[in-house]
């Protein structure tokens, strides 16, 4: 019967212990900012910041750093262009723009 108890206890814990460490690791998380600053009817589209830096890349852009991506769908980001660094624009229908002064 010690031995019933025992094993009885033993799985408890386990099943205890692995509801409670998934728990932790996920308070282990840095807090991320819950939304977004987009509109009530402005959709974000699927487009990727891999797929991003390929197409500044294409316009002849190198270095490419990809820093945001806004609610209109334009991906923002660092880049070089013969030498230059500045800020580039990636349009929803894929024109790369420099942006800014």
């Amino acid at each position: 019967m010690t031995r019933t108890i025992l094993a009885i206890l033993v799985a408890v814990s386990i099943i205890v212990i692995s509801a409670i460490i998934p728990a932790l690791a996920q308070e282990a998380q840095p807090a991320l900012p819950s939304g977004n600053n987009c509109t009530e009817g402005e959709m974000i589209d699927a487009s990727t910041a891999e797929q991003a830096k390929a197409k500044i890349e294409a316009a002849g852009y190198s270095d490419v750093v990809i820093t945001t991506k806004g609610c209109d769908n334009f991906w923002h980001a660092t880049a070089v262009k013969d030498g230059m660094p500045g800020n580039v624009v990636l349009s929803p229908d894929g024109m790369v723009l420099p942006e800014g002064n």
